[in-house]
C-alpha cells in the first residue's frame, strides 16, 4: 500500500506478520529472564492469585507448562507474543476509528518498535502482555460510543443497537485486564476522566450500559480478593508499599525519566513525548486526542511523580499508559505524511534499522558475550543477559550424583530470583524448591508442607564480585544446619554455581 505522498508504507497486514515471526524467534533464541522463570516457577500449583500480581498470566504460565509438559522458552512465550499481536491490531484499529487508516499504521508500526512494549511485553511471561491486550481491546470497544465523529446526543435507538454487545464486551475486556496486572485501575481511571471531562461521557454514562459493564468487571477481583483476605492482604500491601513517598528527591525523578526513554528506546520515546504534548495544549477540545490522553495520563503521570518523593519506581511501571500514545503519534505523523513532509517514513525506516540493531546486539550478547571483552570483570559478572542463562546444567549435575532418587527432593536456594531460575530448569520434575530468604515472594505463601524439609540440597550462583556476597557455607552455617560442599559448575558465561547437601539438625543434635 502505498501513501498519497507516494512514499510505500507497509500495509497493517504486513505489519502483524514481520512482528509476529520476529517476536517468535526472539522468543525461541532467548533464555527466561529473572520474572519469567519465578512466574513459571509458583504458577504451578495454581491458586486463586498470587503475591505479586493477579492470577492471569501465571494462569497461562502454568496452563502451557502442563499442556506441554515441559518449559520450553518458544512454547511457554506463545501465548504472550499471541496476545501482543491482538495487541497491535487493536491499537491500530483504534487509531483508525480515531484518525485514519495509515495512522493506524504508523501507530502500530511504532508500538512493534518500541522497547520494552514491542520486545519485553510483546515476547516474555509477563503480567504485562494480557493487560495491554485487554485494555487496548477495551479501548477500542468503548471508542464508539464515547467518541463519536459527529457529535451528537446519544440516541435511544443508538445505545440500544451498540451497546448491548459493546458495553458487556467492555467488562470483560477490564474484567481480564484485572486479573492480568493492578495497572488496570489506573486505565480505567483513565475513562473516568474522560468521562467527567466530556459533555458527551458525561451523557453516556448517565444510560445503563457503562454500568453493566464495570459490575462485569467487578467479578474478576473476586479471585483476588478472595485469596487476598485468606492471606494477610499481603499483594495489595506489598504493591502499595512501593509506591509510598519517603522524602523529595530529584535523583530518582531524572533516573526515572531517563529508565523511560531508554526502554522506550529514544528515537519512539522522544516522538511520543512530542505527540503527548500536542494533544495535552488542545485538551478535551479534540474529543478523540483527548481519550488517548486520558487512557494514558494516570499510569504515566502518578508513577513518574511518585519518584518525587524518594521512590525508585521502575521505568516500565509507565508503558501502559505509554500504550495509549502511539494512536497520538500515528496521527501526527499521518498529518505530517499529508502535508507532503517526508520525515514520518524516514524516521520510521530509521528506528526500524536501530531497534533491529538493538535487538540483534542483544541477542548476540545473550548467546555469544560479543560485548564481553568490552567489560571489566565486575562489570562483566553483574551484566544484566547473565540472568537469562539456564540452570539446566545443575539440574543434569544433580540427576548424575543421584540427587532425584527421593520421591520428592527438595532444593533450597538464597533468593527469589535464583529460585525461579531453578524451578524453570526443573521443569515438571517432582521436586519442591524452597527460599531460605526474608522475601520470597508467593514462594513463603505456598501449603506449608510444600516447606516443610529434613535433608536437601541447596544451590546458588557464586557472586564474588558483590562485595555483600558470602557463600551460603559461611552465611548459613549454624547450630541447626549442616551444609557440605557438593559441586561447583560452570553453565555458560561465566557464570558458577555451587551446590551443598544441607541438612537439619535437631536441638538433640540428631538429623
Amino acid at each position: 500500500m502505498t501513501a498519497r505522498t507516494g512514499h510505500p508504507f507497509p500495509s497493517l497486514g504486513f505489519i502483524l506478520l514481520v512482528s509476529f515471526v520476529v517476536r517468535l524467534l526472539v522468543a525461541d533464541l532467548t533464555g527466561f529472564g529473572i520474572d519469567e522463570s519465578y512466574a513459571l516457577t509458583v504458577a504451578r500449583p495454581l491458586s486463586l492469585s498470587y503475591f505479586d500480581h493477579p492470577p492471569l498470566h501465571f494462569w497461562i504460565a502454568g496452563a502451557m507448562t502442563e499442556m506441554s509438559r515441559g518449559t520450553n522458552t518458544l512454547l511457554m512465550r506463545l501465548p504472550f507474543v499471541l496476545l501482543f499481536t491482538l495487541t497491535l491490531w487493536a491499537i491500530a484499529s483504534l487509531t483508525t476509528y480515531l484518525f485514519t487508516e495509515r495512522a493506524g499504521r504508523f501507530a502500530a508500526g511504532a508500538l512493534a518498535l518500541s522497547g520494552v512494549l514491542g520486545v519485553t511485553t510483546g515476547t516474555w511471561v509477563l503480567p504485562d502482555g494480557p493487560l495491554v491486550a485487554a485494555t487496548s481491546v477495551g479501548a477500542l470497544l468503548m471508542a464508539p460510543m464515547l467518541v463519536v465523529r459527529a457529535p451528537t446526543s446519544p440516541t435511544r435507538a443508538s445505545h440500544s443497537v451498540a451497546q448491548w454487545w459493546r458495553w458487556p464486551s467492555v467488562g470483560v475486556a477490564f474484567g481480564l485486564a484485572l486479573l492480568s496486572k493492578y495497572h488496570a485501575v489506573l486505565i480505567a481511571c483513565g475513562v473516568l476522566l474522560f468521562v467527567l471531562t466530556t459533555s458527551h461521557g458525561r451523557r453516556v454514562v448517565r444510560t445503563p450500559g457503562p454500568w453493566r459493564a464495570v459490575a462485569i468487571a467487578t467479578l474478576a477481583l473476586v479471585p483476588i480478593v478472595w485469596w487476598n483476605a485468606t492471606h494477610q492482604w499481603v499483594s495489595f500491601a506489598f504493591q502499595g508499599a512501593r509506591a509510598v513517598p519517603q522524602h523529595v528527591a530529584l535523583a530518582p525523578f531524572a533516573e526515572n525519566v531517563a529508565g523511560q526513554l531508554l526502554w522506550l528506546l529514544p528515537w519512539i520515546a522522544v516522538p511520543l513525548c512530542i505527540a503527548l504534548w500536542q494533544a495535552l495544549r488542545v485538551g478535551p477540545t479534540d474529543l478523540a486526542r483527548w481519550y488517548c490522553v486520558c487512557l494514558a495520563v494516570v499510569p504515566i503521570a502518578l508513577f513518574t511523580l511518585v519518584t518525587l518523593g524518594g521512590v525508585r519506581g521502575l521505568p516500565h511501571w509507565q508503558a501502559p499508559g505509554w500504550l495509549f500514545v502511539f494512536p497520538l503519534l500515528g496521527a501526527w505523523a499521518d498529518a505530517a505524511t499529508s502535508r507532503r513532509a517526508a520525515w514520518p517514513v524516514r524516521w520510521m525506516r530509521s528506528s526500524v534499522i536501530a531497534t533491529s540493531v538493538v535487538v540483534l546486539v542483544l541477542l548476540a550478547q545473550m548467546r555469544w558475550g560479543i560485548v564481553d571483552a568490552l567489560l571489566s570483570d565486575r562489570a562483566r559478572a553483574s551484566e544484566p543477559t547473565r540472568d537469562t542463562v539456564s540452570w539446566d546444567g545443575a539440574v543434569r549435575r544433580l540427576d548424575a550424583l543421584g540427587r532425584f532418587a527421593a520421591t520428592s527432593p527438595v532444593l533450597l536456594t538464597r533468593n527469589w530470583m535464583q529460585a525461579g531460575q531453578l524451578g524453570v530448569a526443573l521443569g515438571v520434575r517432582r521436586a519442591r524448591v524452597v527460599c531460605l530468604c526474608k522475601d520470597s515472594r508467593h514462594l513463603a505463601w505456598r501449603d506449608t508442607s510444600e516447606r516443610a524439609w529434613t535433608r536437601a540440597v541447596l544451590v546458588e550462583r557464586l557472586r564474588p564480585d558483590l562485595t555483600e556476597w558470602t557463600p551460603a557455607s559461611t552465611a548459613l552455617e549454624s547450630d541447626s544446619l549442616r551444609i557440605t560442599p557438593l559441586d561447583t559448575i560452570n553453565i555458560g558465561h561465566g557464570v558458577q554455581l555451587a551446590m551443598y547437601d544441607v541438612v537439619k539438625i535437631a536441638r538433640d543434635g540428631k538429623r
